[in-house]
């Protein structure tokens, strides 16, 4: 994930028209908004998507007419982003925010831009344009002059401000093609700081199917090579994988909470232990809670839990709800970052301490000393949504305290320590009633070991009986 551990309600839209859907969108996003305070100071707010918004105005378009999407929230906020065809692609562009900081509740304290003046026309529109971030903003004040019985009465309208991100990088999707991004997209825009992720978008759905054909942002493909400047401070060295020859010590255990307004919906206690082979070498990486952060997203059907930290750029737990009664872990991605077979600590922009910053905007922490050593650099990447670990009846939580292994791909596994997990119907933020995993189930070793045990005296009856009858046959003398 990107930058501390964010918060937000999963968005969804699925729009219609005769033949089916037309357009397809499930995100997340959330906002960071400064503002003028009284006595001269600034503010800031962060403002998560609440449950339920409208999406009116939001339209699948035509050959003519772009796509939008458009979503209301809270008394005074807005979104919108537009979609247009350009041959044989569409192009996702102008992100819209509006708010209005004359809305105590969500802007508490923020001073008054308005003043009555006597002085200006009536419907007098006063706007300042500026540039920022390769983005246009708008801010506008609206002066009303109103006059009654000959006197002239002049108010300022409360202020509203538009933001509008051009194109910052004009995402292009080719036709029947669905825009997956699992990273953190950011968009600043002074004073606005945009964070949209976990992106599953389609406009111009041809024959009323989203397509399973996919188109990755950047950000999550794989990173072949990067050329860092290495900085002449000599660094620590580096994070690195254990080759499994070397004894590793069991993860310390986290708790990750996730919470749906104020709510608690998923709840996971666990260590973990990523176990990569890279070129035929198995390595194992233990992840320490106290440098992760994490978020993540509860839907009727489906919840998220994401990690992420300096070494690892996102690790997703996907659940799944299975015939209306039980839950299961049903996907796991992971995406981190590699060289010669090493994990190599990466952060966004701000890490602390020394550092250098490559091609694709990421810093590299601690680099080591040779830069051979960063030549090569690549991302590890695995994605599988076909999985059936963590079992359990809705309702219940699933727990798993001995060592369980889930094993994602041919190169890579996580080994789970005390594990206790339930992505939904949690109650009072409190794990339910667990269902225990064959591991920590020791009543199962009673009926094999008496198993075990008859066969055993079975076997040593046979041969016993064999035995005597063999005796018994060399006793006599042939006549």
């Amino acid at each position: 994930m990107g930058p501390g551990a964010f918060q937000s309600n999963a968005l969804k839209l699925n729009l219609t028209d005769s033949k089916g859907t037309c357009l397809y969108a499930e995100w997340e996003m959330n906002f960071t908004i400064t503002y003028e305070a009284t006595n001269q100071t600034k503010k800031t707010v962060s403002i998560e998507v609440p449950d339920k918004v409208t999406h009116d105005g939001s339209s699948c378009g035509d050959d003519r007419n772009g796509a939008k999407i458009m979503i209301q929230f809270g008394s005074t906020l807005s979104w919108a982003v537009n979609f247009t065809k350009e041959a044989s692609r569409y192009v996702i562009h102008n992100i819209t925010l509006s708010y209005n900081t004359s809305d105590s509740t969500t802007f508490p304290g923020a001073v008054d831009k308005g003043s009555p003046s006597s002085s200006g026309l009536p419907g007098t529109q006063l706007c300042r344009l500026g540039l920022a971030s390769n983005s246009q903003s708008s801010i506008c004040l609206c002066f009303l002059s109103v006059g009654t019985k000959g006197m002239h009465h002049s108010a300022w309208l409360p202020l509203i401000v538009f933001f509008t991100v051009n194109d910052p990088e004009k995402f292009e999707v080719p036709m029947d093609v669905i825009f997956k991004c699992n990273s953190v997209l950011t968009f600043n825009l002074t004073p606005v700081v945009q964070h949209y992720w976990g992106i599953h978008l389609q406009a111009f759905v041809q024959n009323g199917t989203v397509s399973k054909n996919e188109q990755v942002c950047k950000e999550d493909q794989t990173v072949t090579t990067v050329a860092p400047v290495i900085h002449t401070t000599v660094p620590s060295p580096p994070t690195t994988l254990t080759p499994t020859s070397t004894p590793m010590p069991p993860p310390a255990v986290g708790k990750y909470n996730i919470s749906n307004g104020n709510t608690t919906c998923l709840l996971a206690t666990m260590g973990l232990q990523l176990n990569i082979t890279e070129e035929k070498v198995p390595f194992i990486f233990n992840i320490n809670p106290a440098t992760t952060n994490f978020t993540g997203s509860c839907q009727p059907q489906t919840a998220q839990l994401r990690l992420n930290n300096s070494q690892i750029k996102y690790l997703d737990f996907i659940f799944a709800v299975k015939n209306e009664k039980r839950f299961y872990l049903k996907e796991v991605n992971v995406n981190m970052y590699l060289a010669n077979g090493s994990v190599v600590s990466l952060c966004n922009h701000g890490c602390p301490g020394t550092h250098s910053v490559d091609q694709a905007g990421l810093e590299l922490r601690n680099p080591p000393a040779s830069a051979s050593q960063v030549l090569g650099l690549k991302a590890f990447n695995i994605s599988n949504n076909n999985l059936s670990f963590w079992d359990a009846p809705l309702g219940s939580s699933y727990m798993c305290n001995k060592e369980q292994v889930v094993s994602v791909s041919r190169t890579f596994q996580i080994n789970t320590f005390n594990l206790k997990v339930q992505p939904f119907n949690v109650t009072k933020g409190e794990y339910s009633t667990a269902q225990e995993c064959s591991l920590d189930d020791d009543t199962i070793l009673i009926p094999i070991i008496v198993g075990a045990g008859l066969s055993g005296l079975i076997i040593v009856i046979v041969i016993a009986y064999l035995i005597g009858r063999r005796k018994t046959y060399a006793g006599y003398q042939t006549l």
